[in-house]
């Protein structure tokens, strides 16, 4: 059944058209992910179709009632009231799926969740019976919900059957269609120059006629030379006839990888660097931490996962300040992304401010930069005239291009686009220094995290492994798969550890390895212990 039909439609900010679509179809099954960069008008296209906005130009026909939750909250009905961000999207959220509607338009709905709130965000979703169309970040929630992906760019909208993993793969086919074309038309254009190249060489080596020839020899040599100049000269003109008509094809837009080769491992010894004992923090009756801890090594990358609430960037600023209860190694230099992006200097270019420090040569930190999406002229924009998601990127660019050992960002991925995203990820993976983040995102975690920490019920939890398996460990069916593969883990670890031990020489490196080795010790008892309970 159809239940929206968009015809012809047009939408412009002042000069400039956001997107021109011929037609739009959405029928009654349809679980539509809508993906595009920051400012390609996916918000714009959701209030066009809701009606909140009116086209420039085009109709659109809905049947039956639609639900909107918009980013905004538009109607006021919350200002004044002292409410989390999370806490208003949980009430948009109860507010629509209260109602009776045949299509449900979401926009960024998971931004403010914490990751329990996304869970049950997904499940109401799951349960709705009626079309969807959802503009969200989380790759996550666009592959367990959506059944196609449509992509906004550059004003035109291009409709992908599957999820969001499987427009991934038709993206990858399309952009090797493309290169295989351009290669094609390289060789063509090519092989058509050399030829054309080789018949005036042809036509140029043509002898004039020798000055002791007779009158009538003379003449029939310049018949035959003019025939033969000729000739060439037709060819050469059929071969730039060609070389016209040949389709120009263009060279599909992509970066070339190589390796990201950076310095932060190379100043910190692999050992505890971060140690936290009888940990307390509490405001006013808010207990958030009670007689808790826990150990980060160098260099690993750690995600602190833990409900809206609990205390994660209250934890991250203590790591900053450096509070007399943390203990960190001397050797630690950390680079500490704040949302404000304070740490740029808005009367500077982009690649100014990546160069303050001196840390890195001019051509690797364009490459860094390009892989974060800067790319040619985006390099000399100034800081004050940058979009959010860019500011975004700029300042986890500086942080990562900074001296710093050890980073500590809270929530990175926030005003990132699905793009922006995936470039972070693929910097971060490269990083060799360590790395402790916030985030909410579980595609972003699973990609970069190789340990965890967990705010549970006052206490701090470590887990070896990431989101994913974290979630499935504590799930009634998997449960112990899970507690078996954590086993696995902590007893790789355990082997790592006491390699090291039987080569360490030096004696606080060789305590610290103990004390590492008697917690895994411990975990490891533990996993088995419940793995062997069914518990």
């Amino acid at each position: 059944m159809l239940i929206l039909e968009a015809k012809d439609l047009v939408k412009y900010y002042a000069d400039r058209q956001i997107f021109k679509i011929d037609r739009l179809t959405i029928f009654e099954q349809d679980r539509i992910g809508l993906v595009g960069l920051n400012g390609a008008g996916k918000s714009t296209l959701l209030d066009v179709l809701t009606g909140s906005i009116r086209p420039d130009r085009g109709t659109v026909e809905v049947s039956g009632r639609h639900a909107y939750i918009s980013q905004l909250d538009r109607c006021g009905q919350y200002s004044g009231q002292t409410l989390s961000g999370g806490e208003i999207s949980k009430r948009k959220i109860e507010q629509v799926f209260a109602r009776d509607s045949t299509i449900l338009f979401a926009d960024e709905p998971t931004a403010s969740l914490d990751m329990n709130g996304i869970r049950q965000f997904e499940k109401r979703l799951q349960e709705y019976r009626g079309a969807v169309v959802l503009v969200s970040h989380d790759r996550e929630l666009l592959d367990r919900i959506c059944n196609a992906i449509y992509e906004i760019e550059r004003g035109c909208l291009k409709q992908y059957r599957g999820n969001y993993s499987a427009y991934l793969r038709q993206k990858e086919h399309e952009k090797a269609r493309q290169q295989q074309e351009y290669d094609d038309y390289m060789r063509d254009k090519r092989k058509l120059e050399r030829a054309m190249e080789d018949v005036k060489r042809r036509s140029g080596s043509i002898k004039k006629t020798p000055a002791r020839m007779g009158n009538s020899e003379a003449r029939l040599h310049k018949m035959g030379s003019q025939k033969a100049k000729a000739n060439l000269d037709r060819t050469v003109k059929a071969l730039s006839s060609r070389l016209e008509r040949l389709a120009v094809k263009d060279k599909p837009r992509d970066m070339d990888i190589c390796r990201l080769e950076f310095k932060a491992s190379a100043r910190l010894p692999r050992k505890a660097i971060i140690t936290a004992e009888s940990l307390n923090k509490s405001f006013g009756q808010k207990v958030l931490l009670e007689d808790t801890g826990f150990q980060i090594y160098h260099p690993s990358k750690v995600a602190i996962l833990g409900d809206n609430g609990c205390g994660k960037t209250t934890l991250v600023k203590m790591l900053v300040n450096r509070q007399d209860c943390i203990w960190i190694s001397g050797k630690v230099k950390m680079g500490y992304y704040a949302q404000d992006c304070s740490i740029l200097d808005q009367d500077q270019t982009v690649i100014d401010n990546m160069m303050q420090d001196g840390y890195y040569p001019e051509t690797f930190v364009r490459t860094v930069l390009a892989r974060l999406l800067f790319k040619g002229r985006d390099v000399y924009k100034k800081v004050s005239v940058l979009s959010g998601g860019e500011r975004t990127r700029a300042a986890l660019a500086r942080i990562v291009l900074s001296d710093a050992n050890v980073l500590v960002l809270d929530e990175p991925t926030n005003h990132l686009d699905i793009y922006s995203m995936e470039a972070l990820e693929d910097v971060l993976k490269w990083y060799d220094g360590t790395i402790i983040f916030v985030s909410h995102d579980r595609r972003f975690i699973d990609s970069i995290a190789t340990r965890l920490i967990v705010f549970d019920n006052k206490k701090l939890v470590m887990y070896e492994g990431n989101c994913r398996e974290y979630f499935k460990s504590r799930s009634s069916e998997g449960r112990q798969e899970g507690y078996r593969e954590r086993s696995m883990v902590l007893e790789n670890r355990l082997a790592e550890i006491i390699g090291r031990i039987s080569t360490c020489t030096q004696e606080q490196q060789l305590e610290e390895l103990d004390r590492e080795y008697r917690s895994l010790l411990d975990q490891l008892r533990e996993s088995k212990a419940d793995d062997y309970s069914g518990t």
